[in-house]
């Protein structure tokens, strides 16, 4: 997927879209190819969200990083100080070519899906942060600190219309609990991690008060269970 890196315009349009939950994944193809990507991801990394936005590029790898639980493996976590501080990082920030040739991370994962290098970009506020994980090839090679330096000040840019697309994405979840609620059902709103995101009145009456406010573990390369994408009720 080639692009022209710094073509930034129209990935925040395509942000600003995503108020509409359903074209969220269409927001990280447009991700990838502004920033001369194999794929992207959209992570929660403090807070919730309501799906976990994968590029159709990217959907192998996630499957394989949840066959080979690599969550417990991921060292990519190592680079979240540097992520929050400056808005922006890479494996560059916490390890080197030489340690990646020997880890089973880099090795076992990421070189048979055609992968190596990555940057991860902060997008949010205070209460909630989004990690935008670019995903490129050894062919395609690492970020450059000038690229570096035009995601950080993107990750400024894309906050409001993360945040929106986010607001828009739980009224909706609201909306239907609150369908459910008028005949008296129970019902739980449950992302793809198997997170309760909410529970109508009728369902806390029924199953009692639960904390549904605790932020999930930190994930720069989060699992995707299937390609199903939205919450489900259950």
């Amino acid at each position: 997927m080639v692009g022209v890196f710094g073509d930034f315009g129209t990935l925040t349009e395509a942000f600003m879209a995503a108020v509409d939950p359903s074209r969220w994944d269409a927001a990280m193809d447009a991700a990838a190819k502004a920033t001369d990507s194999f794929g992207a991801v959209l992570l929660p990394v403090r807070g919730r969200t309501p799906s976990v936005p994968t590029s159709q590029s990217m959907l192998p790898t996630m499957d394989a990083y949840v066959r080979g639980e690599w969550a417990h493996k991921d060292e990519r976590y190592r680079s979240l100080p540097v992520f929050m501080r400056r808005g922006v990082s890479c494996e560059f920030d916490f390890t080197t070519p030489e340690a990646m040739a020997g880890s089973p991370f880099y090795q076992e994962l990421l070189r048979p899906q055609g992968l190596e290098w990555f940057a991860v970009v902060k997008v949010g506020g205070n209460t909630d942060v989004w990690g935008l994980s670019l995903q490129r090839s050894p062919a395609q090679g690492p970020f450059s600190p000038h690229e570096l330096d035009s995601l950080a000040a993107l990750s400024r840019h894309l906050t409001g219309a993360a945040e929106l697309a986010r607001a828009f994405g739980f009224a909706r979840i609201e909306a239907a609990l609150d369908a459910f609620e008028a005949s008296h059902s129970p019902v739980a709103m449950i992302d793809r991690m198997g997170e309760v995101l909410s529970l109508n009145r009728s369902a806390e009456r029924l199953l009692g008060p639960r904390s549904q406010d605790r932020s999930p573990p930190h994930r720069l390369l989060e699992p995707r269970r299937d390609r199903g994408s939205r919450p489900r009720l259950a």
